[in-house]
């Protein structure tokens, strides 16, 4: 357990159960190393189990800065919001998955992994978690993170 979701065991509720659901997400798919939640915002909301506080934090702002281009691209280009961001790298991928409050899901995936399970599978979690991130989840998750 990393010390944010320690922090966030006494707040109980909705907070522990976004970390959970993107450390179930990181765990059970396959090349999926790491994952964070990111609010309409830019800050980070949670982070999978094993990604430290700090790695989360700088993931959660590389994660918002590539948002804030795609979204100026579909913007300018006409063409109708941001879905699905890929960077392909030399050992890995960056995913990011837009969330129907404005916010993100970042993901880290290992070379060789098979990213239409990836996709599918953020894809899934966006709709399970898009029912957590409420505005007060939001404040919830980042009081407990201030600590």
């Amino acid at each position: 357990m990393t010390d944010i979701q320690a922090q966030r065991v006494s707040a109980g509720g909705d907070a522990m159960e976004f970390d959970w659901l993107l450390s179930d997400f990181a765990r059970g798919t396959d090349g999926v190393r790491d994952a964070v939640a990111v609010s309409a915002d830019g800050l980070l909301v949670a982070v999978s189990a094993g990604l430290p506080r700090d790695e989360g934090d700088l993931l959660a702002a590389l994660v918002c800065g590539l948002v804030s281009l795609a979204r100026e691209a579909s913007r300018r280009y006409d063409f109708g919001g941001m879905r699905i961001l890929m960077i392909e790298m030399h050992r890995g991928h960056l995913l990011v998955c837009a969330l129907a409050d404005g916010g993100c899901i970042g993901v880290l995936a290992r070379d060789g992994a098979d990213l239409g399970v990836v996709g599918y599978g953020m894809a899934v979690l966006a709709d399970r978690v898009g029912e957590l991130l409420t505005p007060a989840s939001i404040a919830q998750m980042r009081g407990c993170s201030a600590a």
